[in-house]
């Protein structure tokens, strides 16, 4: 803070007003910068200053500087000389993992109790204890630093043995509590939509399949567009993680919650009637925690758009699944239409093309929800007239050439 300086005023009076050392002050040296308290100047003096002789007889040492206006007197801690030492736990602990301070004598024990103790997750798991022996001889450049590291159990009362939870730690251990392999929590994957008793399912057992789930639901409702079908899967925590930087933020800087609610992929399209009748089969997958299957109401509908005369959407017609039925239900087509390229995209997201063989096209079957695009035709470049000239000129010049080579 700031003080009054008095007449006759020494390092030490000013000390003794400010409330003198504590246990912690580091003795050894302070500064006294001259004048740096005095904004319009651009330099000051540091002085350098050893405090061991404060408070005793010999307090009108050399170090006892008379003090000038403007000084500013800079005391040091002990503890900004000390390196902070720590340990870290991670794994199955209650609190949160990472650095917690060391002190001297601390245990496994204690480490795990400032935790908040072991999950339910730990019990019959494992526990290791990750240390830096040789620090001291590494300081000294002698030999570098090894780790070792050591195992122990942990019981079904989640408690260690005796000897493990009065090991000392050492500063920068990392103890790591491991998950018991078996153990889980349940797992839920969500069926919306059309299903007869939507809603959230837990999973059964490790590798159970879509159809399960279907058939746990009680199917699905009789207007359910089964074609439609549509999974949706949450993005591993890796790529979570890297896009966790676009949440947006409220005035205090803080995530807002909604904006990281959801951070799916893009729909993925799977066959739910071929799932159900092929069970165990390659479309009839294995469905991840969070998983969302989500199957529509009948579409009855078709869309047809791109180079046709009349985008439109017109009512599916059973007995008609040609798709240039519904061209010319729009009209035929327009100007520019690529018809080697007329593709159809279905409920479920799929898409399928023109299948072409020359000058004869296979065009795709249109099923109720279905989408008819018809791609526009590019431009071809237009030969220049000069080139047209040359090569219509060149032509009888060959071919005139091709003859006397044959006559001789």
């Amino acid at each position: 803070g700031l003080y009054e300086l008095k007449n006759g005023d020494h390092l030490f009076d000013l000390i003794d007003r400010a409330g003198g050392i504590t246990k912690n002050t580091h003795l050894l040296r302070a500064y006294i910068f001259r004048g740096a308290g005095d904004p319009t100047l651009f330099k000051s003096q540091r002085i350098e200053v050893n405090l061991s002789e404060y408070g005793t007889a010999n307090a009108d040492n050399t170090n006892n500087i008379p003090l000038e206006i403007n000084d500013v007197i800079q005391l040091f801690s002990n503890s900004d000389f000390e390196e902070e030492q720590y340990v870290q736990i991670f794994g199955e602990i209650r609190k949160d993992e990472g650095k917690k301070r060391y002190y001297e004598g601390m245990t496994l024990q204690d480490l795990i109790y400032l935790s908040g103790g072991l999950k339910p997750s730990a019990e019959f798991g494992r526990l290791e204890i990750s240390s830096i022996i040789d620090i001291d001889s590494a300081k000294a450049g002698k030999k570098p630093t090894r780790t070792i590291v050591r195992s122990y159990s942990i019981n079904s009362d989640l408690s260690i043995d005796s000897i493990a939870e009065k090991i000392l730690l050492s500063p920068f251990d990392q103890v790591y509590v491991r998950k018991n392999p078996t153990f889980e929590l349940q797992k839920n994957i969500r069926l919306e939509g059309l299903f007869k008793y939507p809603g959230n399912y837990s999973r059964l057992y490790r590798n159970e399949r879509l159809s399960s789930y279907i058939e746990r639901a009680g199917g699905t409702k009789e207007y359910a567009n089964l074609e439609g079908t549509v999974l949706y899967r949450r993005k591993t925590s890796f790529f979570r993680e890297k896009i966790v930087n676009d949440n947006k933020l409220d005035s205090n800087g803080k995530i807002i919650k909604d904006s990281m609610v959801v951070y799916l992929d893009d729909p993925i399209s799977i066959d739910l009637m071929k799932a159900m009748k092929n069970k165990n089969s390659s479309y009839d997958i294995v469905l991840q925690e969070e998983d969302i299957v989500y199957v529509p109401e009948i579409n009855p509908f078709v869309v047809i758009k791109g180079r046709v005369q009349s985008s439109l959407r017109i009512t599916y017609d059973k007995e008609h699944s040609h798709l240039m039925y519904y061209i010319d239900k729009a009209g035929g087509f327009g100007i520019n239409p690529w018809r080697r390229r007329i593709f159809v995209t279905y409920a479920n997201g799929r898409s399928r093309r023109t299948r072409n063989f020359g000058f004869i096209h296979f065009y795709p079957r249109v099923r109720e929800g279905s989408t008819v695009t018809v791609p526009e035709r590019p431009e071809t470049k237009v030969l220049s007239n000069a080139l047209v000239q040359s090569v219509t000129t060149a032509i009888p010049l060959i071919i005139a050439a091709i003859i006397l080579r044959t006559i001789k």
